[in-house]
């Protein structure tokens, strides 16, 4: 099988990235740091018309280096072109997308039927969210999944230089009194007046971020060794301040079981236990230097580790109680769920759940949770029996832990992050060099 291709001339596909690489970050920072207003249609625009051009490989590239900056785009908009480019290039189309997006689009427009009011965008939305999550889940895409993750990888740090950079300008001169008594943090949510939005998510958000980029950065570290390796560790040393500015307890506590995890895994390989230790301890030390510049940063997260909603996980333990009681007297839930972008209104409770298999459950009723958790796992499945080395497996692990501490079928910037993660798992069968260079359409590998 061979994608739709519209080009195969390798030469534009990379001028495409290149451009897009550069232009896109500069229209962001512009906007958050020099505080320019860009109308969101010019960023709409200006992805429509890359993704138009660009083959269907070198949409994937694109994808996933705009993944991570999601947040500070018209999401809604770019999904719809993202997923309809897709779409028309990639040839034919997998029964099992086709088969798991169509049941849970069409679980989300009956439960709608019962919603007291009908938000049309914010349920097509998701329902395009759901498309493209099981599409890259179950799609033959290229093999070329080290590509992917380079891409991704740019995206992520570029995400946390706007967000860090220009929450720090335009933090008040006292922020680090309000950061250490919790008052003050990274993650706001995205805000949008008229045409103007900024690039943010909320802390939990951000926590998540930060976890799959910094396991993500350790599979790279075993992919490309020495090479590169002062650029990766200044950039995981800035997402690591980001993911500690959002004051997530989530963020230190994953974090440190599957360093943990890591260092215990290598044990077996004396070699690889060294190099894991060695470029763990390297960033260890200059966070070290730098949270001894700034004891604060060490203050806020002992404030946060000792205060009183610790025990509770921040009232997670009570709002799924709430919820789960909520959802147990509605039996249509418990046969089909309450559906996803209104399922507060119809249980009666304020908030969502920071759970994601009592949110899937919640949502989707007890035969959704079945179907949903089986089209979720099983890529995973298949390439955790290849038996792939433990750093192909962190990034999954981690986030599928995370994941129960947040929310996550509403949040659709972790739903499609955690595709990311698969493609990590994949790409110990990658068929790609150790290069980000793209090939014609025509020369690519498929799986399957």
């Amino acid at each position: 099988m061979k994608a739709v291709s519209i080009n195969k001339d390798s030469k534009l596909n990379k001028f495409i990235l290149f451009a897009y690489m550069i232009g896109l970050p500069i229209l962001l920072a512009v906007r958050d740091i020099g505080g320019v207003n860009v109308n969101k249609f010019i960023y709409f625009a200006f992805i429509a018309v890359a993704f138009a051009v660009a083959d269907y490989e070198t949409e994937l590239y694109l994808f996933c280096f705009t993944l991570p900056l999601l947040s500070g785009l018209p999401d809604k908009y770019v999904l719809l072109v993202i997923i309809a480019c897709l779409l028309a290039k990639c040839g034919k189309i997998e029964k099992t997308t086709i088969g798991f997006a169509a049941f849970f689009i069409a679980m989300e427009l009956v439960a709608s039927l019962f919603y007291p009011s009908v938000d049309l965008i914010e349920i097509a939305s998701y329902c395009f969210a759901v498309l493209l999550f099981f599409f890259l889940l179950y799609q033959k895409l290229p093999e070329h999944y080290l590509s992917y993750l380079n891409f991704y990888y740019i995206g992520i740090c570029i995400f946390f230089a706007i967000v860090v950079t220009s929450n720090l300008l335009s933090a008040p001169d006292y922020w680090l009194e309000l950061f250490v008594r919790g008052w003050y943090r990274i993650g706001a949510e995205n805000t949008a007046s008229g045409s103007v939005m900024r690039l943010g998510v909320n802390a939990n958000e951000i926590g998540c971020d930060a976890v799959v980029a910094f396991f993500v950065a350790l599979l790279l570290q075993k992919e490309y060794g020495k090479k590169y390796l002062i650029i990766r560790i200044v950039s995981l040393v800035f997402i690591l301040i980001g993911g500690m500015l959002s004051l997530t307890r989530s963020f230190v506590i994953v974090i440190a079981l599957f360093v943990l995890v890591y260092v215990f895994a290598s044990m077996k390989n004396t070699k690889k236990m060294g190099i894991a230790l060695a470029f763990i301890g390297l960033i260890a030390v200059i966070l070290t230097v730098i949270i001894a510049k700034n004891p604060e940063l060490l203050e806020a997260f002992v404030n946060r580790f000792t205060a009183e909603d610790m025990e509770g996980g921040n009232g997670r333990m009570a709002s799924i109680l709430i919820h789960l009681k909520a959802w147990l007297k509605n039996m249509r839930g418990i046969v089909m769920g309450v559906g996803v972008t209104q399922n507060g209104d119809i249980l009666g409770v304020y908030g969502t759940v920071h759970n994601m298999l009592v949110q899937v459950l919640e949502c989707y009723g007890i035969f959704g949770f079945f179907v949903y958790l089986t089209g979720m796992l099983n890529p995973a499945i298949d390439e955790l029996r290849k038996k792939p080395d433990i750093e192909y497996i962190l990034p999954f692990s981690a986030i599928l832990v995370y994941v129960q501490l947040v929310p996550f079928i509403s949040a659709y910037t972790l739903m499609l992050q955690y595709t990311i993660t698969i493609f990590a798992l994949r790409c110990k069968h990658n068929k790609d060099s150790k290069t980000m260079a793209v090939k014609p359409i025509g020369e690519a590998n498929y799986v399957g």
